[in-house]
C-alpha cells in the first residue's frame, strides 16, 4: 500500500511540474498577430479601435496583416452609406464581411462632402465639417475633420480647440490623441 501512494504522489507531483512548465511557456510565448481582410463597399474607409487603417480596393478589400489580439473595434464609412460599427470578437481571421446602406442623414453627407473637400479644398471642407457639426453638434469625427484642416491651415488655436471638443464627445478617442500630437 505504502509503495502504491508513493507512485501516486510521485507520479502527481511529475504532473503538476510538467503542467507548471507547460503554462510558463505558454506565458513566455508572444502573441500571435491575426490577418484580416475587410470585405465592404469600394473605396471605404476602415479603422481599427478608432486608429485610420486605410482604405478599400475598387472591389471593396483591405488587408490588413497583423491585427493585435483581443476584442477590437471596427468602423467602416463609404460616401453615401452610413458608418458602421461593429465588435471583432478575438478569434477574427479572415474575411470580415461589413454590409453598408445607403444614408440619407444630412449630417453625415456633409461630413463625407467634407472628408472628399479635405484634400482639394480646405476651407470648403472647414465649411462642411462646420455644417455637419451645426446639423449634429455631437460629432465628434466632424470636430476632428475640422482639427485637420485648421492644423494644416495653420490656425494651431482653433485646431486645438477642435480637437478638445472631439475629444470631450468621446474620450479616449485615439485617432484624436494622434491629430492632436501632431500639432
Amino acid at each position: 500500500m505504502r509503495n502504491c501512494s508513493s507512485r501516486l504522489i510521485f507520479a502527481a507531483t511529475l504532473f503538476l511540474l510538467a503542467s507548471d512548465a507547460s503554462l510558463v511557456a505558454q506565458v513566455g510565448k508572444p502573441t500571435p498577430l491575426r490577418p484580416i481582410t475587410v470585405v465592404t463597399e469600394p473605396k471605404s474607409t476602415v479603422w481599427i479601435d478608432d486608429v485610420r487603417y486605410g482604405e478599400t480596393d475598387e472591389k471593396g478589400r483591405l488587408a490588413i496583416a497583423s491585427l493585435s489580439p483581443g476584442v477590437r473595434s471596427l468602423r467602416v464609412r463609404a460616401n453615401g452609406f452610413a458608418e458602421v460599427t461593429k465588435s471583432l470578437p478575438a478569434t477574427t481571421r479572415g474575411d470580415v464581411s461589413v454590409t453598408l446602406a445607403k444614408t440619407t442623414d444630412e449630417a453625415e453627407l456633409a461630413f463625407q462632402s467634407a472628408e472628399t473637400a479635405s484634400t482639394i479644398d480646405r476651407q470648403k471642407a472647414i465649411a462642411e465639417y462646420g455644417r455637419a457639426i451645426k446639423l449634429r453638434p455631437k460629432f465628434p469625427a466632424a470636430y476632428l475633420g475640422m482639427a485637420r484642416m485648421y492644423s494644416e491651415t495653420g490656425d494651431v488655436e482653433k485646431a486645438f480647440q477642435a480637437v478638445r471638443s472631439a475629444k470631450r464627445l468621446s474620450p479616449g478617442y485615439a485617432e484624436a490623441s494622434a491629430v492632436e500630437a501632431g500639432f
